[in-house]
């Protein structure tokens, strides 16, 4: 630690390690928390350490007394004065300044061929930090294919529910908000994932029991129905809450229009009443309070937008037009004519019905939904739950 030169101690001096495997430095990569907090000099490893190890009687203060009391008794015995002889007192050098630089190394395999390579002694860990939260990919246990978090679609939606129950199925009403003349680019395909045991698992077509949004298109009830492994157990986002996500690959407007969503949602359908004084053309929002004889279970009832606008009365022309083809199918459609005139007077929703072909018993039918000025070409599309009501 301490050189001299003519004499002095050199005020500076450097030790340099090339490599600590080349050492006698051993690296202990199970070191406890108390070898900081309890400190202690019978510490072996964990902490930097500088002993004195040469020469073996440290600074000479044991043996200052006696090697001062020699060279006194030597010098008064002797003919001759001779200072060279004469013993300095002993002192300690003191450190004005330590400082240590350092470089460290360790190496992380996460494909498949070189994973063997790994050193789990040295218990590294390697986390990915993500829009859905923090996730350890790299353990002697679990290693991720990929350093980094693959952002593998172009709009994400996730929701989170919290349940004292597991949750088995899901009815969400999504109202979607759209501004006029703006050029929106839809997606024509939204998947769905849940959480499962730390992961994503997708959503089956079979497990979405009816969606009237027409993925996400316009505003309705999506009804869910959950595997078993449908779990709150997660290190996404928040533990403890159930999770559910809509993705798109390519294209994700409609996830940006989302203004709200509404658990416990269902569809309400007008029973036509035989007073035309207690019908309406729209039910505004919040008109909807509750039930005229009240259900056990339900504690309230929220209306979040209005109903569609109906027309509730025909002129003379519609009228003959609608009567006329009446009496000509009587309910019971044969002709192409028939089928169209049929499926647009019962389904008002439909402004468009084309039968193209009517051959081998086989019948396929054109139907487009009416829509509002400011709506996207898209949703003139029929939904699969409107589907299964045309059926």
């Amino acid at each position: 630690m301490f050189k001299s030169i003519d004499g002095k101690i050199v005020s500076e001096r450097n030790f340099k390690i090339t490599n600590i495997l080349n050492s006698n430095l051993n690296p202990n990569y199970n070191i406890s928390s108390g070898y900081i907090t309890d400190f202690s000099n019978d510490y072996e490893t964990g902490l930097i350490k500088i002993n004195l190890v040469n020469p073996n009687f440290g600074f000479g203060f044991n043996l200052y007394n006696r090697l001062y009391s020699d060279s006194v008794s030597s010098l008064a015995s002797s003919s001759g004065q001779n200072n060279s002889d004469f013993i300095n007192e002993p002192f300690v050098p003191k450190i004005n300044q330590l400082s240590i630089d350092y470089q460290s190394q360790s190496f992380f395999y996460f494909d498949q061929e070189n994973r063997s390579k790994n050193n789990f002694e040295e218990n590294n860990s390697f986390f990915q930090i993500s829009p859905i939260g923090i996730k350890r990919s790299f353990s002697d246990e679990y290693i991720n294919n990929s350093m980094f978090f693959d952002l593998k679609n172009e709009g994400e939606l996730i929701i989170g529910f919290n349940s004292k129950f597991k949750i088995k199925n899901l009815d969400l009403f999504f109202e979607i908000i759209k501004n006029e003349n703006d050029n929106y680019d839809f997606s024509r395909k939204i998947e769905w994932f849940y959480s499962s045991n730390d992961d994503w698992k997708p959503l089956s077509s079979e497990n979405i029991l009816s969606d009237g949004t027409n993925n996400l298109l316009n505003s309705g009830v999506i009804s869910f129905v959950f595997p078993d492994d449908f779990t709150n157990e997660n290190y996404i986002l928040k533990n403890s809450e159930y999770y559910l996500k809509a993705t798109s690959k390519n294209r994700a407007d409609q996830l940006g229009l989302i203004k709200s969503i509404y658990s416990n949602a269902c569809k309400v359908v007008e029973v036509i009443s035989n007073n035309p004084k207690n019908r309406l053309e729209v039910l505004k929002k919040g008109s909807l309070q509750g039930f005229e004889n009240s259900v056990s279970g339900v504690n309230s009832i929220y209306q979040p937008i209005d109903s569609d606008k109906i027309k509730l009365h025909e002129d003379d022309l519609e009228y003959y037009k609608r009567v006329s083809e009446l009496l000509k199918h009587k309910n019971r459609p044969i002709t192409k004519s028939d089928f169209e005139s049929f499926l647009s007077n019962h389904f008002s929703f439909l402004s468009y019905v084309k039968c193209i072909d009517n051959s081998d018993g086989l019948l396929t039918i054109l139907c487009l939904k009416k829509i509002q000025p400011f709506q996207n070409i898209e949703e003139i599309i029929l939904s699969s739950t409107e589907k299964k009501n045309d059926y």
